[in-house]
């Protein structure tokens, strides 16, 4: 019996050590699969998120692209994913409109490879992002020079008849007078805005004209007018031939000095090239060259003039937002 007794107690050993065996093996198999989804889970994220920021910079980047008539779709946001997902397998780029306004939507896709989930039989994963970005006229600017210019003021007017160029000298009759094509006269006043609705200081218009106006200015929006001269004491000479942004206005409340509101509906890019503000009111002048350009602000409605000047932003990112 006492045979027995010791065969059966050594078979129940065994069987623990062997059932022992199989709880080791499911276990490891499981903290394995565990070990593979966080790991390769974290590849995925930090691959996805690299991908999302590529095809945002593309997507930005191709808009300003097509803002100034240039096809974005052509190199720009290729290499744009390429160099912030050097990784990625492909890129898709779409456009709808070209120049004054429109989208482009850029796709982009990279096979994640798998350290651990290759040996459960999970080689990869394809990891995909969309963003879609508009261009069109700037509805909001910032850095705005106070000069504002009467949309039917005969420069404007013969810029937009020349087709929109960029290379021709245009002179604007910076008087008293400026108003007139848009509802003026508005006596005491040349044209000159008052961004912030303050005290007409001619310290901040001196400010404005050199650095630009540092908040925000809508369009369209009635804006206060400023009853500082168009004059020698403004440092106009600090940003000959550079490329400014200035305001556009359609109408104007009739009222004068102080009083004269005007309703600001774009904005448009130029370079001062010439200028005289000094002699006569009636001989003052801007000579200018208008410009296509990017600005630091906000699109797309549609609802203020195109001057040429443009603003890009991102309207979708994965099919989510709304591109109007």
């Amino acid at each position: 019996m006492r045979g027995i007794g010791r065969g059966l107690a050594a078979r129940t050993g065994s069987d623990q050590h062997g059932a022992a065996a199989i709880v080791v093996a499911l276990s490891m198999t499981v903290l394995m699969g565990s070990a593979a989804i966080v790991l390769d889970a974290g590849d995925i994220w930090q691959q996805r998120r690299q991908l999302v920021g590529a095809v945002d910079a593309a997507a930005l980047a191709a808009a300003a692209d097509f803002a100034v008539d240039v096809d974005g779709c052509a190199t720009t946001a290729d290499s744009y994913v390429e160099a912030n997902a050097p990784d990625v397998g492909s890129t898709d780029c779409v456009s709808t409109g070209i120049g004054s306004a429109g989208q482009v939507t850029v796709t982009a896709e990279v096979t994640v490879q798998h350290a651990i989930a290759q040996i459960l039989g999970k080689e990869s994963t394809l990891v995909d992002a969309t963003t879609t970005a508009q261009w069109g006229p700037a509805t909001s600017l910032t850095g705005l020079r106070p000069f504002a210019l009467c949309e039917g003021a005969p420069a404007f007017q013969s810029w937009v008849a020349s087709g929109f160029s960029t290379d021709q000298t245009f002179r604007i009759e910076y008087t008293k007078e400026q108003a007139d094509a848009c509802g003026g006269p508005a006596p005491g006043n040349w044209g000159l805005l008052d961004f912030d609705g303050g005290s007409n200081s001619n310290q901040d218009t001196k400010e404005w004209v050199e650095y630009g106006y540092p908040g925000e200015v809508d369009a369209p929006d009635w804006i206060d007018g400023d009853t500082g001269a168009f004059s020698q004491s403004l440092p106009i000479s600090a940003v000959l031939n550079k490329v400014i942004h200035v305001p556009v206005f359609d109408d104007y409340n009739g009222a004068g000095g102080s009083n004269a509101d005007f309703h600001v509906v774009g904005f448009v890019s130029l370079k001062i090239v010439d200028y005289k503000a000094n002699g006569s009111e009636s001989s003052r002048y801007l000579d200018v060259v208008f410009q296509t350009t990017v600005a630091a602000g906000k699109c797309c409605n549609g609802s203020t003039v195109d001057g040429g000047t443009r603003a890009v932003g991102l309207c979708a990112v994965e099919n989510e937002g709304t591109c109007g």
